[in-house]
């Protein structure tokens, strides 16, 4: 995996614990997951299946959609995935922003650099791609949502922490924002990995959130693509290897 949050890495380097990653099993995985998601929503597929699993098969003027090309789209973080990411909304037409406290020249043709307020504000679609640090949980609580177009899209494909999931909850319902597409989810190891019999035990804030026919969710699963985990299997046995026989991991954490 590329993130090493939910790790001690005092405690590893203590006991003399070599903890390496993955650090690029395939950033495109993780950004089309999220594009999937941001289009799912864009094009109000949610609030149609919902209408149609009750028998209405029929148009409405709320449901009437947006075209990505006339969207700007606000990628915040610009590592390797969120770079992919302003690529395939660039390729499809899209105005893209982006905030990230480096600054990379190389993603100039794809992007324009901006504050992070400034994204916030203009932006129609906020895709999260960041590292979770002590200074940036829940970056994203009600504050920001207040800031935020009454028909944005949050897109958070990197850690459930960075947002304030109670106020989220309170942004949608009360259409402060327009819809959230999670891949991601604070607390999501109580849920995320495991097989519910008795759905009705599923903590209230993931009940809510996945009844909200503007919210669409994935378990954690946007990197799970038949080249990521080749690739993952492939990076983690070479570092294996190379510890094993004394030589120093390609992707040392510690």
């Amino acid at each position: 995996k590329v993130g090493a949050d939910n790790i001690d890495l005092e405690a590893a380097a203590k006991y003399g614990i070599t903890v390496a990653n993955v650090p690029a099993y395939s950033p495109r995985a993780i950004a089309e997951n999220g594009l999937t998601g941001a289009m799912y929503l864009l094009r109000k597929w949610g609030y149609y299946h919902r209408k149609m699993r009750r028998g209405d098969f029929t148009r409405s003027t709320e449901l009437m959609s947006y075209e990505i090309f006339n969207q700007t789209v606000g990628i915040v973080g610009l590592g390797r995935i969120g770079a992919a990411a302003a690529e395939m909304y660039h390729a499809l037409g899209a105005r893209v922003i982006g905030y990230d406290p480096v600054y990379n020249a190389s993603l100039e043709p794809f992007l324009d650099f901006v504050d992070f307020e400034t994204l916030i504000k203009e932006s129609d679609i906020v895709q999260v791609h960041i590292p979770l640090t002590p200074e940036n949980k829940g970056m994203l609580s009600a504050n920001e949502f207040a800031k935020m177009k009454d028909d944005a899209i949050l897109v958070n494909q990197s850690r459930g922490e960075l947002v304030d999931t109670a106020a989220l909850i309170v942004a949608l319902k009360y259409h402060e924002i327009g819809g959230a597409a999670l891949d991601v989810l604070e607390g999501e190891e109580k849920i995320f990995g495991r097989k519910f019999e008795d759905v009705g035990s599923l903590p209230d804030e993931y009940t809510e959130l996945i009844n909200l026919p503007n919210v669409v969710m994935s378990p954690h699963s946007a990197y799970y693509t038949k080249m990521a985990v080749k690739n993952m299997f492939f990076q983690s046995m070479t570092d294996i290897e190379r510890t094993l026989s004394g030589k120093k991991a390609f992707f040392k954490v510690n």
